[in-house]
């Protein structure tokens, strides 16, 4: 992965982090979390993997992620200064479910 790619993954989680966290959509119906943001090698797409919890809300958070995800990109356009925004992809990432099930 390439220096640029780095920087892009975490700006682009910053911004997207920062919009949840401000609008404070999901209130306390959910705590979400941006974990990771890996773009493409050009680019082009950008796969924002979420955890939620209660575990449960994760579809219902992710459904609302991805219709918004226009938004978040017009958000990105003006915020990030590169030729060509990456195209969001919400994903639930689902290490800590999976973590959590390992220690029970």
């Amino acid at each position: 992965m390439s220096l640029r790619q780095n920087k892009v993954n975490e700006r682009v989680r910053e911004i997207i982090s920062k919009i949840i966290s401000d609008e404070q959509v999901f209130g306390s119906q959910a705590l979400v979390s941006v974990t990771i943001v890996e773009t493409s090698e050009d680019l082009q797409w950008a796969d924002v993997l979420i955890s939620v919890f209660p575990f449960k809300n994760s579809e219902k958070v992710l459904k609302y992620l991805e219709n918004r995800a226009g938004y978040f990109q017009r958000i990105l356009n003006k915020k990030l200064n590169i030729h060509h925004t990456p195209k969001l992809r919400f994903k639930h990432d689902t290490r800590m479910e999976e973590w959590g099930n390992l220690s029970h």
